[in-house]
């Protein structure tokens, strides 16, 4: 069977020990510490509706997983993780989980962080940020115009899939991490961690 011929599907990650220790393990080796919530969080979140997490499969292996957190009222996908597991990588799996979960809710705009290639400790750095950044490019998203966040002391861009319309940034922003009720949990973690910088 060629590449083409595979059928792709995203399988729900559920709260069974071996779904959920395969993503904690990926994800210690796909995002540095400063880039991940604590995991007792996005377990939390994944139980939720408004959080949904997906393992890109054919059915008999993983390749790679995404996270997102679905906001009903402005029809946006805000993801918060996308990774291909390293040992696959460069194959054209990250296009796959991006196309059907595109597919899954096609009226809803895709919206994602990426980090500021500007704010780059070193060359190296700057050209991994840039390569994610054309990664995206070639997936149809674009860096939404003059705004910028700093989450976990990390400055980053927005890209989106089609064009968004969000007049108060720091208001979506913080409704998007904020669970339904609200938690003075996750207000106090917004306060911290989180900041619309630029708009």
């Amino acid at each position: 069977m060629t590449y083409s011929e595979v059928k792709f599907t995203l399988a729900p990650i559920t709260q069974e020990r071996e779904d959920l220790s395969l993503l904690q393990r990926t994800m210690k080796n796909d995002f540095p510490p400063s880039e991940r919530m604590p995991f007792s969080m996005l377990k939390k979140q994944l139980k939720t509706k408004a959080t949904q997490g997906y393992f890109l499969t054919d059915g008999t292996e993983k390749f790679g997983y995404l996270i997102a957190r679905l906001l009903q009222k402005e029809r946006i996908i805000y993801v918060q993780y996308l990774a291909v597991f390293s040992h696959i990588r460069s194959k054209g799996y990250g296009s796959i989980l991006l196309r059907l979960m595109a597919e899954m809710l096609p009226e809803y705009t895709m919206i994602l962080e990426v980090e500021h290639p500007e704010h780059a400790k070193d060359e190296a750095e700057r050209e991994a940020r840039e390569r994610r950044i054309r990664f995206y490019n070639q997936n149809g998203f674009s860096v939404v115009p003059s705004v910028q966040i700093r989450v976990f002391g990390n400055v980053m861009l927005m890209m989106s899939s089609k064009p968004v319309m969000i007049s108060d940034w720091n208001t979506f922003i913080k409704s998007f991490f904020l669970d339904a009720k609200g938690s003075l949990v996750m207000r106090a973690f917004l306060k911290v961690f989180v900041k619309v910088i630029t708009q």
